[in-house]
């Protein structure tokens, strides 16, 4: 037991000493110092012989003897490089061995081994003889090799691989496009190509396949329009049967021009190219049209209609649908017409928000302004008159509530009516003489606004009732009787009767000379001398006694209020013209 402590204790002062040794060759910055406290405890130690033996390193990072090596041998980054750096300074460098040249690179060919014209692979279901895959022998590039998987004796679609386009070499059928000014192309294709995706070239293939006739098979389309296009639409045969069908189709559609998916569509279906068809008709259906594109796709789409083809039709009736309502232009119900438009004229008239407002009555009103144009004053006449002329019955029976509101004795004169009370009739009153402008305006434009001076005219609680609501709120009341004037004055309502616009003055001038300062000073939609001008030639519209006590009635109030009352002078130069001098002429003329 004692020799073996022995023995151990002198290991380990072997270990140490190895270890300053070694620190010393890697670190001889420090190892003077290390030398230096070393020294004393040297000469106190007893002088051992001991024998060199090899040295390892275990797991943890111990310096241990080499016949007690470690069962595991791990290298850490600091052990790899203590050893680096002690072996730079012990060991003579060595020259550097020479790199063995990498082995050559094979190229394909020679991993593909001796060129083979046929492989027969083995098939793991039995369904059908084994299928031939023929194979060129040197490498080409992917669009150059020709793959041809066929089964023997069949010409079943799924057995088409690849066929190259436009290929002499392995081509059955011959096409020629001939445009109308004697020019052709000629196309080497393939019948089953053909065959499988056109109904027109599959019902030439087999005239000729019954009067026995050989390939390559000769088939010639005449009158082609857009030859581009029937090249274009060859093409998208051979990708869809080749790379991926309907999915492939749509992909090489996306993200060309609608003009050029129509001149597809036409070449397509001139060729019977079902599927072309379809995937042109889903790709109109899924993008965006302009004004123009969306014209030039209703004149495509109605002669495709014309072709009689259910699917086509079918195709075509989705894409209707986003411009008709049922999806055919036969079938129009005006009825539904109505009810839209005349919802529409309503949530204008009751929008909250002023300035959308503004703009939506500025967007229907020059809708409804093409629409009369396209279809004629006749035809567009009847679509909106009954719904613009509700709308102004609707505009009627809430300003003549709401004049009632403003009449009653006890609101205008109970201390507890609050300002907002008053305020939000004087809203009501002005939002609903401003939406009788605006559906008058429409009815002006359209020529059809002659039943709404009827209407106006026979206005008697409403015209009895405006005397009595204050000025500051009535006002805009009095600008519909002056556009009426203006549009008469222009000759713009003919169907009225003298007697409706004698009436519509006798009713409705007074107010109006009552407001018209008002109206100068609030109304910037009006033109005064306009207004002026309107009233003066629609007096002038009636017989020479009712002109006689419209005038001697404004004259009155003219001299005694000019500034706040409408300047009809020149109404009345020609009525005394009328009433004084022409009866003169007229007997001297008789008695010469």
């Amino acid at each position: 037991m004692a020799a073996a402590a022995c023995s151990e204790g002198e290991r380990r002062v072997r270990i140490k000493r190895l270890q300053k040794r070694e620190a010393a060759a890697a670190y001889p910055s420090i190892a003077g110092k290390t030398e230096r406290r070393s020294s004393s405890s040297n000469n106190n130690s007893s002088s051992t012989k001991v024998r060199n033996a090899p040295l390892a390193v275990d797991p943890e990072g111990v310096w241990c003897c080499a016949p007690f090596p470690s069962p595991i041998s791990i290298n850490t980054n600091n052990i790899k490089s203590l050893h680096r750096r002690s072996s730079q300074n012990s060991k003579p460098k060595q020259k550097p061995k020479p790199k063995a040249n990498p082995p050559p690179v094979q190229s394909p060919e020679s991993n593909l081994g001796p060129p083979q014209d046929e492989i027969r692979p083995t098939r793991m279901d039995s369904e059908g003889p084994p299928l031939r895959i023929t194979v060129p022998s040197k490498m080409q590039s992917n669009e150059q090799i020709k793959i041809k998987m066929t089964r023997n004796g069949s010409n079943d679609k799924n057995n088409i691989c690849c066929y190259k386009f436009n290929d002499a070499e392995t081509s059955d059928a011959r096409v020629s496009l001939s445009t109308t000014s004697s020019c052709s192309l000629n196309l080497n294709l393939h019948t089953q190509i053909l065959i499988n995706c056109s109904n027109l070239f599959a019902a030439k293939l087999s005239d000729q396949q019954k009067h026995n006739d050989s390939p390559p098979y000769s088939i010639e389309i005449v009158d082609c329009v857009d030859v581009e296009m029937y090249v274009e639409t060859l093409r998208l045969m051979y990708s869809y049967c080749c790379s991926g069908g309907d999915l492939n189709l749509k992909r090489r559609l996306m993200g060309e021009s609608v003009y050029r998916v129509l001149r597809i569509l036409q070449a397509s279906a001139a060729v019977a190219f079902e599927a072309g068809v379809l995937s042109c008709l889903e790709y109109l259906e899924a993008v965006p049209w302009t004004q123009e594109e969306e014209d030039k796709v209703l004149s495509s789409l109605m002669q495709l209609h014309q072709l009689k083809d259910d699917s086509n039709m079918q195709g075509a009736g989705q894409v209707l649908k986003r411009v008709l309502a049922s999806g055919d232009s036969s079938k129009v119900n005006g009825s539904d017409q109505e009810e839209v438009l005349l919802h529409v004229l309503q949530l204008v008239m009751k929008a909250n928000n002023e300035k959308a407002r503004r703009e939506l009555k500025a967007l229907v009103s020059k809708m409804l302004r093409e629409t009369a144009a396209a279809q004629g004053y006749l035809n567009s006449s009847d679509l909106s008159t009954a719904s613009l002329y509700h709308a102004c019955r609707s505009c009627l029976d809430l300003l003549s509530h709401s004049f009632m509101q403003a009449t009653r004795a006890q609101f205008m004169e109970s201390s507890t009516t609050s300002s907002e009370d008053r305020g939000s009739i004087a809203r009501q009153i002005a939002r609903q003489a401003d939406n009788l402008h605006w559906l008058l305006d429409i009815l002006i434009d359209r020529g059809i606004a002659d039943d709404f001076v009827c209407m106006w005219a026979n206005q008697s609680e409403l015209a009895a009732m405006h005397g009595e609501v204050p000025a500051m709120f009535r006002y805009e009341v009095s600008g519909v009787t002056a556009r009426l004037c203006i549009g008469i004055g222009k000759g713009q309502m003919l169907a009225c009767g003298s007697d409706i616009r004698v009436l519509l003055l006798q009713r409705w001038l007074q107010p109006l000379v009552d407001d018209f300062g008002w109206m100068q000073r609030a109304c910037k939609s009006l033109d005064m001398k306009v207004v002026e001008e309107g009233i003066c030639q629609t007096i002038l519209t009636l017989p020479l006694k009712h002109q006689e006590a419209i005038l001697i009635n404004w004259l009155n109030h003219f001299l005694n209020n000019a500034h706040d009352c409408p300047n009809l002078q020149k109404a009345f130069e020609v009525w005394w013209r009328r009433a004084f001098i022409r009866p003169s002429f007229t007997q001297s003329h008789q008695n010469c």
